[in-house]
């Protein structure tokens, strides 16, 4: 059992970080094309 804990602890960090990359590279893209830097 714990293995199985752990590989799901280790898919959802693994996914949260991709959504926060995607996120991130929304933002960048909006900046870049409204010419607005933070």
């Amino acid at each position: 059992m714990p293995c199985v804990t752990f590989l799901s602890f280790v898919e959802n960090m693994l996914l949260d970080s991709t959504y926060k990359g995607i996120a991130l590279y929304h933002y960048w893209h909006l900046a870049i094309k409204n010419k607005v830097y933070p």
